[in-house]
């Protein structure tokens, strides 16, 4: 049960940082943040804290095109077409 609430945790985290990731693209007050922040960090976390952005944001993807694909489709989930 534990592992379990352990990888529901990190994958809502990591839904998180696709938001925020998504954030840092398209907002360029919030990206001249995070570069300050980013200052007086080392390296390895900003490396960190990109690949966590990357997973998120390929994870909000997956749920925008699986809840569109469901709405879409009513429900029906056809392999085949």
């Amino acid at each position: 049960m534990f592992e379990f609430l352990n990888f529901f945790g990190e994958f809502l985290y990591r839904i998180w940082q696709g938001f925020g990731a998504w954030r840092y693209i398209f907002s360029t007050k919030y990206r001249r943040k995070v570069h300050e922040k980013w200052h007086n960090k080392p390296r390895s976390e900003i490396i960190f804290d990109c690949f966590g952005g990357i997973i998120g944001i390929v994870l909000t993807l997956a749920i925008v095109v699986t809840v569109v694909v469901l709405i879409v489709n009513q429900g029906k989930v056809d392999a085949l077409g």
